[in-house]
């Protein structure tokens, strides 16, 4: 599998992998030596084992049935073969395109992933540049109320909700501003952008295993974001809902 690019793959544990012998962040891999082909019901618990691993690859010593290699045609298994000297020979087309690392379909499936966490990370950034508009819309509603509190034919009961409401639309404005300064450090420069361009760069050299392995990281790396920004956004939302309140009131009041 290393030789694949899959260079993190390890041993499976025993007893607890369904028939996996080798993982990795990618792919998983099965071993049989056998003193008959493997038929297709291997190569189907395989794939049926993999829990949607983007990779599944067979390894035989004794070859495969007719049934097994056209099961992991239509299931995309990729089949090779292994020796007593230790050589490994790609059976079917999947394995040869892993071999030389450029399989189209999986280049194909790692660019429309790519663009789905790119439409993600816009998301986190559109919606944090909204509450920046937030925070201008109130701070105007706020300076409205604040020169109709300065009239000197303010009644004294309007007077007296500017002084009991003020201090807490002011600290509202405050923590909003620093809701918005910790947003804009959470999405810009963000891990995932250098990430998102290590997956392009590895796209274009047609390296599937780079540009997965990049992928997986990114994905991660924007779930983290992603639940940091929704936290911020939540209060964000709970603070200005309670600033506006608190302006209708006075506004109300006159």
């Amino acid at each position: 599998m290393r030789l694949c690019g899959f260079t993190d793959a390890r041993r499976s544990r025993d007893g607890a992998d369904g028939g996996i012998d080798v993982i990795s962040n990618l792919a998983v891999a099965q071993v049989k030596t056998l003193a008959v082909p493997v038929g297709a019901p291997d190569v189907q618990r395989l794939r049926g084992a993999a829990h949607g691993a983007t990779h599944a690859l067979f390894y035989s010593a004794s070859g495969y049935t007719v049934a097994a290699e056209s099961y992991a045609r239509t299931a995309r298994v990729a089949l090779f073969t292994l020796d007593n000297a230790g050589e490994v020979l790609p059976v079917n087309s999947y394995a040869q395109s892993l071999e030389t690392n450029d399989d189209p379909s999986a280049l194909a499936e790692l660019e429309s992933r790519a663009s789905a966490l790119r439409a993600r990370v816009l998301s986190i950034t559109t919606k944090a540049q909204s509450i920046g508009s937030t925070l201008v819309t109130v701070q105007a509603a706020v300076d409205s109320v604040s020169r109709s509190a300065s009239s000197p034919t303010l009644a004294a009961s309007t007077a007296a909700l500017h002084e009991e409401h003020a201090p807490h639309i002011q600290r509202g404005l405050d923590r909003l501003a620093e809701l918005i300064v910790a947003l804009q450090q959470l999405t810009t420069d963000s891990p995932v952008d250098d990430l998102l361009r290590e997956v392009d760069a590895a796209l274009s050299a047609k390296d599937a295993v780079r540009a997965g392995i990049a992928l997986e990281d990114a994905v991660r790396q924007n779930a983290d974001i992603e639940s940091q920004a929704n936290e911020l956004m939540s209060e964000s939302g709970h603070v200005v809902n309670d600033v506006a309140q608190r302006i209708g009131v006075l506004v109300s009041a006159g």
